[in-house]
């Protein structure tokens, strides 16, 4: 497997399931790899071990601004850049149907997907600015755009982090944002942007 991240740093929040598939992807390809958990340090100690190398886990809480800016701060000390972000950790489904649904209910939901995304992305951006270069890859949903029976709030938070990454991408173009939305075009789209 070609060595193409070589000297890249990728920040991957989520140590399971796709997250722990991207992390070994990445480095795969050579990228120093910073997972992020909330409570499961097993299962992060689990995939560090599993990837060698260089890797580190970090336990940061991807709702608490502080703990995401405290992360961003060290590993600019660390390591003076950052080249990717995968924003993939899962901070809020929901099934329930709409009639038994509260506002409370629904907005934190969306809050909560976009709160992740948000804080993130503007901690990650001054390093990705000030190298002219980075990757942003947030993880939503085929619920963005299509609908299935009592995810009404999770399809509203997946649809929001979408307009989210289209407007990211907009405002910094160089640094290819992409949202995918099943686990097939997901792999597409790593696969792609990392050419």
């Amino acid at each position: 497997m070609a060595m193409m991240l070589q000297g890249k740093i990728a920040l991957i929040t989520g140590t399971r399931g796709i997250g722990g598939a991207c992390a070994r992807l990445l480095a795969e390809r050579g990228a120093t790899i910073i997972t992020l958990y909330k409570q499961n340090q097993a299962a992060a100690e689990q995939l560090v071990e599993s990837i060698g190398g260089d890797a580190r886990a970090f336990q940061v809480d991807v709702l608490d601004s502080q703990q995401v800016y405290r992360l961003m701060a060290e590993i600019e000390r660390t390591y003076g850049r950052l080249d990717i972000l995968v924003s993939n950790a899962a901070v809020g489904w929901m099934e329930k149907a709409f009639d038994q649904l509260t506002w409370p209910e629904f907005s934190n939901v969306v809050n909560n997907e976009l709160k992740a995304a948000f804080d993130l992305t503007q901690a990650a951006l001054p390093l990705m600015v000030k190298q002219q270069s980075g990757r942003l890859i947030y993880m939503a949903s085929n619920l963005a755009t299509h609908t299935l029976q009592n995810t009404i709030a999770s399809s509203a938070a997946k649809a929001a982090l979408t307009a989210f990454m289209r407007n990211i991408a907009a405002e910094y173009g160089y640094l290819n944002a992409i949202s995918s939305r099943s686990m097939a075009a997901w792999m597409c789209c790593l696969t792609a942007i990392l050419k």
